[in-house]
């Protein structure tokens, strides 16, 4: 500020308005300093908030695949999981028949006989069929 001094009186105004000018420029420059500066921090801001939500919807989108991969009732997403069930079908009964294809034909007839219709004869083919599968097994 000394340099707007002046000691000729005819420059007193000159000097006074150049004074009232650099003020009025030095709290300009401030105030639009402070506004770059709240401009700059709402930027991060935001930024960190979007990022934040981008998180959130990474963090949900990772459980949602974590529920499909350790459930083991969902082998596929929901648009794609009614085709498990016509291939499960499927195999079930592919696997009825190779099942079927491999039994020796004496345990068929065995399996297919009617020779007792009682009660005692029924109940000893259920526990002759139960020992043969748990002895199989």
């Amino acid at each position: 500020m000394e340099n707007f001094e002046t000691t000729h009186p005819r420059f007193k105004i000159t000097s006074e308005t150049g004074k009232f000018l650099f003020a009025i420029y030095l709290i300009t420059a401030v105030l639009v300093g402070i506004n770059m500066l709240i401009a700059m921090m709402n930027s991060s801001f935001e930024y960190v908030a979007e990022d934040k939500q981008c998180l959130n919807w990474n963090m949900s989108r990772t459980a949602m695949w974590l529920e499909f991969a350790d459930n083991d009732e969902y082998l596929l997403p929901p648009p794609y999981n009614i085709l498990h069930y016509p291939v499960q079908v499927c195999m079930r009964k592919w696997k009825a028949e190779e099942k079927e294809k491999s039994k020796d034909p004496a345990e068929k007839m065995e399996m297919n006989k009617v020779d007792d219709p009682g009660r005692e004869g029924i109940l000893q083919k259920i526990v002759n069929r139960y020992l043969e599968n748990d002895t199989k097994e």
